[in-house]
């Protein structure tokens, strides 16, 4: 496995959640349920109107620029 690059190895590099409260435990464990059941993003990937970049379907805005997605 490798992390983000080849200086940031993988250990220093994965999520984590971090639980400050004891009695928040239950919240934490919820949050990881969903998101390791959660469906990648359906759809096909999406062209800025502003800058060109091409993005994922999951995202609402341009990740280069910033610019809002609109309806084809």
């Amino acid at each position: 496995m490798t992390g983000l690059a080849p200086e940031v190895p993988f250990g220093e590099s994965t999520p984590e959640l971090w639980i400050e409260e004891d009695h928040d435990e239950a919240k934490a464990h919820e949050i990881v349920s969903d998101l390791k059941s959660a469906s990648a993003p359906v759809g096909e990937k999406w062209k800025c109107l502003k800058c060109g970049e091409e993005s994922e379907p999951g995202f609402t805005s341009c990740w280069n620029c910033g610019q809002p997605r609109t309806a084809a």
